[in-house]
């Protein structure tokens, strides 16, 4: 997972230094910046987080009880 996690921010990478080339680096700077606030928000999310299956909230994957519908999680991963 983490391989394919590296391939994908590498690709990006890429074509972010391509957009540098032909657009202009201003342009790319902002677009850039955009892209890597995504990628590390959706990483660190899915490494911290997990759904609630009960309520489909947002827990802690250490969590045992989802705090807002209190049901009992089977077990923590």
């Amino acid at each position: 997972m983490l391989f394919a996690i590296l391939l994908q921010i590498i690709v990006i990478a890429l074509i972010v230094a391509f957009l540098a080339s032909v657009v202009g680096f201003s342009v790319t700077t902002v677009v850039g910046g955009i892209v890597v606030y995504l990628i590390t928000t959706w990483l660190f999310t899915s490494l911290v987080e997990k759904k609630c299956p009960f309520c489909d909230s947002s827990i802690s994957k250490k969590a045992i009880k989802c705090p807002k519908c209190q049901s009992e999680l089977s077990e923590a991963k």
